[in-house]
């Protein structure tokens, strides 16, 4: 049977050149509807050489736009724009000074009924020269196409190209005299050229891997394969092979596991594996040297609750610190720079002590953050390193922007199985 998933690409857009503002006020019911808008700033990245920044905002009803910020000159501008009919923009990120990747979902009909599914697509920053990323949908496609991949490297210095991961359907029922048809399939990694859509493979595809992960230095270094059943049902296990650096060859990780270990990042930097790992009913987080031995470490525990993530910052993701949630969410930096700038920016911005590091320049001399509080939505900055400088670039949402919020506060209740604590 050949199913094929129709999916428009967004449309281009001009004459926007802010994200829309609401104006503040006392009453209860604008207060209120402020509080429904989505943010008006999410998901924002900084070009390579820290002079602008991409991010998603919320425009009219269901609207999601595409900004491009020039930060020395405090303007933006929409690029790009969904009405959500059916997709949505997502994100954006810088893949060089000039060009960026971004990706957009929905929730389509297919002859299975709805499903989810995303498309890569890369844009200039002006908006024009709109590719489709991924590998192009056909009538003869044998199934569906709902992803057609991730970016898993934005190869830090290449300017042009990512490493993506891409989804192969196999084409079939071709009729007429063309014998051409295509055969891949399976998940695979290529190396694509975001502005000419130059493709050479680094991975062939392969029907057994359900990911790949990268060091973030352009060598794909993971490999997680999931078990099968009967040759037709995942088991929800899945194990995982490595690469040593500069190795071609597979080694195994981890054998078929379920729900005790989930690869986060590699570094480069230390040619290490961040994972969570289940100890003691609760996920720690560990390093594990990807080289002879792989020597595993604890980084962090908590006798409490779960480890939950990583923070990375540049192109080369370079892992930072770690974040968990109790009644309110935590992020400690283990790297001692990032750990000292965040206790200098704490005290700069009093009344945004939770300071993010989202992103930095290829230099690494400025850096985006974010910063906020339990009663303040929070704000994007731009940190230059070498002038010492802080300078606000935009407010996460516009319309509480000089709202008086109220502060969280935590309850803790006894229960069957010891206290709980909530935030209320």
């Amino acid at each position: 049977m050949y199913r094929t998933l129709c999916f428009a690409t967004a449309v281009s857009i001009l004459g926007l050149s802010s994200p829309a503002l609401s104006q503040p006020t006392s009453s209860i019911e604008v207060d209120a509807l402020a509080f429904g808008v989505p943010e008006s700033v999410s998901n924002m990245d900084l070009s390579p050489d820290g002079s602008r920044a991409v991010f998603v905002g919320a425009g009219p009803g269901r609207t999601s736009i595409v900004y491009i910020a020039d930060i020395a000159a405090g303007t933006t501008a929409a690029i790009l724009s969904s009405r959500a009919d059916p997709e949505a923009l997502r994100w954006c990120g810088f893949v060089s000074n000039s060009r960026i990747a971004c990706r957009y979902s929905a929730i389509v009909k297919s002859a299975d009924g709805l499903i989810p599914a995303s498309r890569m697509i890369a844009l200039d920053i002006t908006g024009k020269n709109v590719k489709e990323l991924g590998q192009r949908a056909s009538s003869f496609d044998w199934g569906i196409r709902q992803h057609d991949g991730s970016i898993i490297d934005w190869l830090p210095g290449d300017g042009s190209s990512v490493l993506m991961t891409r989804n192969y359907l196999p084409e079939g029922g071709l009729t007429g005299d063309s014998n051409i048809s295509r055969t891949k399939s399976g998940l695979g990694v290529v190396r694509l050229d975001v502005s000419s859509l130059k493709v050479s493979s680094v991975e062939p595809p392969r029907r057994t891997v359900s990911n790949y992960m990268s060091d973030g230095q352009g060598q794909v270094r993971l490999m997680g394969i999931p078990e099968v059943s009967g040759e037709v049902m995942l088991t929800g296990r899945v194990k995982y092979d490595y690469r040593a650096a500069g190795s071609r060859e597979w080694t195994k990780l981890v054998d078929y596991q379920d729900d005790q270990f989930h690869p986060l990042a590699i570094d480069a930097s230390n040619d290490s594996l961040y994972a969570l790992r289940k100890r003691e009913g609760r996920f720690v987080l560990t390093r594990t040297k990807l080289g002879s031995g792989l020597a595993e470490t604890i980084v962090a525990t908590n006798p409490k609750v779960d480890i939950d993530a990583v923070v990375r910052i540049g192109d080369g993701q370079r892992v930072i610190g770690y974040t968990y949630a109790d009644d309110r969410r935590h992020t400690v930096y283990f790297d001692p720079e990032f750990k000292a700038l965040s206790t200098a920016l704490g005290k700069a911005l009093p009344n945004l002590p939770i300071v993010t590091f989202v992103n930095a320049s290829q230099d690494g001399n400025k850096v985006l953050l974010f910063a906020g509080s339990d009663s303040d939505a929070g704000r994007y900055y731009l940190f230059d390193k070498t002038t010492k400088a802080l300078g606000e670039i935009l407010p996460a949402r516009s319309g509480l922007a000089g709202r008086t919020l109220a502060s969280v506060q935590s309850v803790t209740y006894p229960a069957a199985d010891g206290p709980r604590s909530r935030p209320i």
